[in-house]
């Protein structure tokens, strides 16, 4: 048996990046489909709808339907929806989508502190401005209930890294002196949320990036698969700290479904498949196919301190990232 029975995937640099699907993405959602594996996607995106991030998956020729997708704003307002009595009032500092997530949770959005709401939930949208951050100051200072749909300080755009949620999010923090309580990832509610959505009861969850996927996984107590076509590479991995470590490694998300060669660990040397990694004296070297490199190393770091593996001398041998290409129409992956 597999050691998951349902996925959870992270959007973007696992099966999208910027406006196509990253290479052998398409193939994989097939085949989980084949293999009968639930699978949904969990972002820190509350600016659009389930819906809508659903369309933009099938028009990159992605499988998906709506109630596949769990946003930072469905968990954050699921969450006021839970707290709140039916009717009560949500200043709501955000997006439209946001706001239609708080009706539906039988709240009443509102965008002024002047209309005595009961809490504040805070997401992210390209029209927010001095006002809207003055009102959700005002709300927090009063001592309400605050609700943050996720900290990410930067988002990726087709302008490079630009402000994201946090960054505004850290206006009201050091406005007021609080902060908020958080809905998204690193967070574990939302990964519990998308697994009870699509009925895994052991999920997996892969993505990118350490500091918010692989930790939400670990807060969550899952498993956990870096893909090797986004943020962070095997060096990253192999540093981080135990709170963002992944369960394994791949280099493009079909390699989730292949066969995972077994990991033995003997003093100073790990073995994964045909591969090896050996650490001495801090310092960390590796030999064989890629991926099974990577997870030899990774199998060595585990016992290490977190000092201990932020200090790691990592030598060239030990492979970084996989970049997924297509050549001639074909998908091809190469590894450095």
């Amino acid at each position: 048996m597999r050691e998951f029975d349902s996925v959870l995937l992270d959007l973007d640099g696992v099966v999208y990046a910027g406006p196509h699907a990253v290479p052998g993405a398409v193939s994989a959602l097939d085949a989980l489909l084949h293999e009968n594996l639930p699978y949904g996607f969990v972002t820190n995106n509350a600016s659009r709808t389930a819906a809508d991030i659903s369309d933009q998956l099938v028009d990159l020729g992605l499988s998906s339907r709506p109630e596949q997708v769990v946003t930072s704003g469905i968990v954050a307002a699921r969450a006021l929806g839970e707290a709140l009595p039916t009717g009560s009032r949500v200043l709501v500092i955000g997006s439209p989508a946001l706001a239609d997530l708080v009706a539906e949770a039988g709240l009443e959005p509102v965008h002024r502190f002047a209309d005595e709401p009961a809490a504040v939930v805070q997401g992210f949208s390209k029209e927010i401005g001095w006002h809207q951050i003055a009102e959700a100051c005002q709300a927090v200072a009063s001592g309400l209930a605050w609700w943050a749909t996720n900290l990410d300080f930067t988002m990726p755009t087709d302008r490079g890294l630009l402000p994201g949620n946090g960054a505004f999010v850290s206006i009201v923090a050091e406005t007021t002196g609080r902060r908020p309580q958080v809905a998204g990832k690193p967070g574990a509610a939302m990964l519990r949320t998308a697994a009870e959505v699509i009925g895994g009861s052991r999920p997996i969850m892969v993505g990118d990036r350490l500091d918010t996927d692989i930790a939400a996984a670990v807060a969550a107590g899952i498993d956990s698969a870096l893909v090797l076509t986004g943020i962070h590479d095997v060096h990253d991995a192999v540093r981080a700290p135990r709170g963002l470590r992944p369960s394994r490694i791949i280099g493009v998300l079909p390699e989730l479904l292949d066969p995972v060669p077994e990991v033995t660990v003997d003093g100073d040397t790990a073995r994964c498949g045909e591969a090896s990694a050996h650490l001495r004296e801090g310092v960390l070297t590796a030999a064989g196919p890629a991926v099974q490199a990577a997870n030899a190393a990774l199998a060595l770091v585990v016992e290490l301190s977190d000092d201990e593996s932020a200090n790691l001398v990592i030598a060239d041998s030990v492979p970084r990232r996989t970049e997924a290409v297509v050549e001639g129409g074909a998908e091809s992956v190469r590894h450095r």
